[in-house]
């Protein structure tokens, strides 16, 4: 288990709030869930991490070496161990997106640490693909195959030039931006966490904007669905990041409804 990672973060509220803890998405910080964060520190006490990799917490040497890789239950390691250096024994979850997956990691394998749970257009499920989809997918791991096993026929300078060319050509955003992370990124987005869906208990608010185009409001309704005791509320043109702006005070007041009526 990890221990002993030195996280960047910030505390909101009074000691007396029960704690609320904001994981943020894939290529964010803290300043990402911050105002929503603001809002709810008269309620909680919320607790800001960057994530290691993100922001201003670094990534142990070992997260992104080959088998050692990380998934998300590493990341969820990384929570727990946060925790405890803030003698939290358990708290309230959010997660945004890869927070959400972080999320769903944590109330499956660690439940006695989980309190209610809110997820927020969370990531964490295999999209569903067209035929069309399907087959330029295997045509664009075929090709990233054949790169790899290259290697060893054109050379370290050649092999970094094809690699380079395959990230720019069918690299996500985010795969062209992760760098160091890419087996991160890459280990994360292949897994399916349906069956951690199932496992989880705990309260949970599915909170998602019905205009997400990258985790579409379907996922939410499956999710909805896996989790026993779960409710969903969808936000009406609302995308990924449906805390942007004044979208902050809409999603902190289905969040509040959701705790205050959690007895």
């Amino acid at each position: 288990m990890t221990k002993g990672l030195h996280f960047n973060h910030l505390v909101l509220g009074s000691d007396k709030n029960p704690p609320l803890i904001l994981l943020h998405g894939w290529g964010k910080s803290i300043d990402a869930l911050l105002p929503l964060g603001v809002i709810l520190s008269d309620s909680f006490r919320v607790f800001l991490p960057d994530l290691p990799g993100f922001g201003e917490t670094p990534l142990p040497e070992e997260a992104n070496a080959g088998e050692t890789a990380w998934t998300t239950f590493q990341y969820a390691e990384a929570v727990l161990d946060y925790m405890d250096q803030n003698g939290l024994s358990s708290a309230h979850f959010l997660g945004h997106s890869f927070g959400g997956r972080i999320c769903l990691q944590l109330a499956a394998h660690f439940p006695d640490r989980v309190k209610d749970l809110i997820l927020m257009d969370a990531a964490g499920l295999k999209p569903v693909r067209t035929r069309k989809q399907r087959l330029r997918l295997l045509r664009v791991r075929t090709i990233g195959r054949a790169i790899y096993l290259s290697k060893g026929l054109v050379g370290e300078k050649k092999f970094q030039e094809y690699r380079q060319w395959y990230a720019k050509k069918f690299g996500s955003k985010d795969y062209q931006a992760a760098g160091e992370m890419r087996r991160i990124l890459v280990n994360t987005v292949n897994e399916d966490q349906a069956e951690n869906a199932r496992k989880i208990d705990k309260r949970t608010l599915v909170l998602w904007g019905t205009d997400d185009p990258e985790t579409p409001l379907y996922m939410a309704k499956k999710l909805h669905q896996y989790i026993k005791n779960s409710t969903l509320v969808e936000m009406e043109h609302k995308g990924h990041e449906p805390y942007l702006g004044m979208g902050s005070h809409l999603c902190a007041y289905h969040i509040l409804n959701f705790t205050t009526n959690s007895n």
